[in-house]
C-alpha cells in the first residue's frame, strides 16, 4: 500500500488493484455517439466511485461519532461521502497512477 497526502492534507492509503478490478473501472464509462455528430459520456460518476471503492485502503476517515473508520476490504459510503469532489478527482488520479509496477532502481 502507498500513502498519499491530498492537497486538502487528508492522508489516504492506496491499494494495488487486480487486473480485473482495473478493467472493471476502465470499462464503466460509455461514450455515446449521437446522429448529429455530438457525443456524451455516461457513467462517469460510477467509474469514479469504482476507482475509490477498489483503491482506498485506509486513511483519515471518521464516522459520525468521530471514531476512525477501519477499512477492512470494502470502502463504505460513509468514507466516500466525506470526500469533496476535488479530493475525489485527485484521489482517483493517484489511484490510477499507483497501479503500475514500479521497477526498483539498482
Amino acid at each position: 500500500m502507498v500513502e498519499v497526502t491530498l492537497k486538502s492534507k487528508r492522508k489516504v492509503k492506496i491499494k494495488l488493484l487486480s487486473v480485473d478490478q482495473v478493467d472493471e473501472c476502465k470499462d464503466t464509462p460509455e461514450i455515446i455517439f449521437l446522429q448529429d455528430g455530438t457525443q456524451t459520456i455516461k457513467n462517469v460518476h460510477k467509474a469514479k466511485t469504482a476507482w475509490l471503492r477498489f483503491g482506498i485502503g485506509g486513511g483519515d476517515f471518521e464516522d459520525r461519532n468521530g471514531e476512525k473508520i477501519a477499512i477492512n476490504g470494502y470502502v463504505h459510503d460513509d468514507v466516500i461521502m466525506q470526500l469533496s469532489e476535488a479530493e475525489k478527482d485527485e484521489l482517483v488520479t493517484a489511484i490510477q497512477d499507483n497501479q503500475f509496477v514500479k521497477k526498483k532502481k539498482p
